[in-house]
């Protein structure tokens, strides 16, 4: 049973890309705007790449917020760090 917890945190991300790709490839398809979506990158990255635009503002914080209360106030600023992490 020691697998499980790293298999369910494996497939966790796994959607969180999905999603991110599905979401930011439907607006690249119909807008022509942004970039090609990278499969690898997570909707928390994606979002840390683009801290302070407008529209990212609030699911950032909501974020953020949702992380330092799973994580007990240990992990502050998800989405910039995420996206400093994917970045190497």
């Amino acid at each position: 049973m020691t697998r499980l917890p790293s298999f369910m945190l494996m497939l966790l991300i796994s959607v969180d890309q999905f999603l991110q790709t599905a979401l930011v490839g439907l607006w690249w398809t119909l807008t022509g705007r942004g970039h090609l979506p990278n499969p690898d990158e997570t909707i928390s990255g994606f979002l840390g790449r683009h801290e302070g635009r407008w529209w990212a503002v609030l699911p950032t914080a909501l974020i953020d917020a949702l992380f330092l209360i799973l994580t007990l106030g240990r992990e502050r600023n998800h989405c910039s760090e995420t996206a400093r992490r994917e970045a190497e």
